[in-house]
């Protein structure tokens, strides 16, 4: 806690893409929480299989505003790195730059269970190199706190 308002949390994530992109990730990042409403995050991301060993910076800002019942309204925007394999075979060169994303969705919150509908879109210039990479624009999250 920084002070009545605002909180600060830190992360490391990791994701794993099997197949033939054959990539692992890792994300360390920083996050900075306005009354549970706003938040501002920055973080770096590694890319294992990526041909430059370094972190990429990348952002977001995303909000979640309290509507009645348990229900609030999400939305959010960000920018972020991508690596791409190319080439034969796929897995040596990686094709790298930045995309924006952007998000829309409703949640609901009771005690420790959460469940969301998002809807998430990419900007259109950075949809040819990422074309097989892409997640579904539409996703749902079934989350319970422990």
């Amino acid at each position: 806690t920084l002070s009545e308002n605002w909180r600060m949390q830190t992360d490391l994530t990791y994701y794993h893409y099997a197949g033939r992109l054959h990539a692992n990730v890792y994300e360390p990042g920083v996050y900075w929480v306005y009354r549970d409403i706003l938040t501002i995050g920055l973080s770096g991301i590694y890319f294992t299989s990526g041909d430059e060993h370094r972190l990429h910076p990348a952002a977001d800002l995303a909000f979640h505003w309290p509507l009645a019942g348990g229900f609030s309204i999400s939305g959010g925007f960000g920018i972020a790195p991508y690596a791409v394999p190319y080439g034969y075979p796929p897995q040596e060169r990686y094709r790298t730059g930045y995309y924006r994303y952007g998000e829309a969705g409703l949640l609901w919150s009771h005690g420790a269970w959460r469940v969301e509908l998002d809807r998430v879109t990419i900007d259109p210039g950075s949809r040819d190199y990422l074309n097989r990479l892409v997640a579904a624009p539409w996703f749902a999250t079934l989350s319970r706190s422990f």
